[in-house]
């Protein structure tokens, strides 16, 4: 019996993917997250064939739920030496106490979320119409491939 080949489908998934993690690393580089370049440089996503069908996983550094999410005002200082590799990754003055003071108001003031790729998340319904079309030809090329089968048997 032939099975069904996906490959409209894993296309599509590809180029949304891409177009994903394009859509992310652009808001980064707007909003100017960057100090490293590990997070951006991080930002991929994979297709995974799942029980329950395919699913598109996003890839990054496990940091960017901070930036996602943010953190709350009141919490305890940040790691020192933490600050001080995002003050030499950002190019920023090596001010003796600088780390100190930024860790500081980190916990009295916290830092706003910035939900990127929540928004995008937000915006995933646009790709529906295009899955369905790579699902419809990936069923009419086993309904072609099945009845050639059938003809010739």
């Amino acid at each position: 019996m032939e099975s069904i080949q996906y490959t409209h489908l894993i296309a599509e998934l590809n180029i949304i993917g891409k177009k994903i993690t394009d859509e992310y690393k652009l808001k980064l580089n707007t909003n100017d997250v960057w100090a490293s370049g590990k997070l951006y440089n991080s930002i991929d996503y994979k297709i995974v064939n799942t029980k329950d069908g395919f699913q598109l996983v996003f890839l990054a550094e496990d940091y960017y739920i901070n930036i996602e999410d943010g953190r709350a005002a009141g919490l305890k200082m940040p790691p020192l030496n933490v600050i001080k590799t995002w003050i030499i990754e950002k190019g920023l003055p090596r001010t003796k106490g600088l780390d100190y003071i930024i860790a500081r108001s980190i916990s009295k003031n916290g830092i706003k979320p910035r939900p990127y790729l929540r928004e995008i998340e937000q915006d995933l319904d646009k790709y529906t119409s295009r899955i369905e079309k790579a699902i419809i030809a990936d069923m009419e090329s086993l309904i072609t491939n099945l009845t050639n089968i059938i003809k010739w048997q």
